[in-house]
């Protein structure tokens, strides 16, 4: 049986988005394309689990999306939420499990609204 990529790999290597990979701080690069709604995504406790970027590297990037996990905080039980950017308006999604976030994170990846999570709690 032949190796398969992970989706999200899939998706990244199709759309030219990259996974930004660090366990420190994000850089100033995103929260200046996220302006004030950056401070939104860390209002309550839980930090970024993880981040994507379009653009040459993380300095010079066009476009990002960050999920962080305190989705709880937003929505009844949920474990993440996902943030980012559509033409300039302020987007953003609960998700309740991986299944449904590696679901969101390609579709939001590929331009398309993030199916619904189909274990929404609240």
């Amino acid at each position: 049986m032949a190796y398969k990529k992970p989706i999200i790999q899939q998706a990244l290597e199709k759309t030219g988005w990259k996974e930004f990979k660090s366990e420190g701080q994000l850089p100033q690069s995103a929260k200046e394309y996220f302006g004030d709604y950056f401070n939104e995504f860390f209002r309550y406790p839980g930090g970024w689990n993880r981040a994507y970027y379009r653009g040459e590297n993380p300095d010079k990037a066009t476009e990002w999306m960050v999920v962080t996990n305190n989705g709880g905080f937003y929505k009844v039980f949920a474990a993440y939420m996902v943030w980012w950017l559509e033409g300039g308006k302020r987007r953003s999604t609960a998700r309740w499990t991986d299944k449904s976030l590696k679901a969101a994170i390609v579709a939001i990846l590929h331009g398309e609204n993030p199916p619904l999570d189909p274990d929404y709690h609240s």
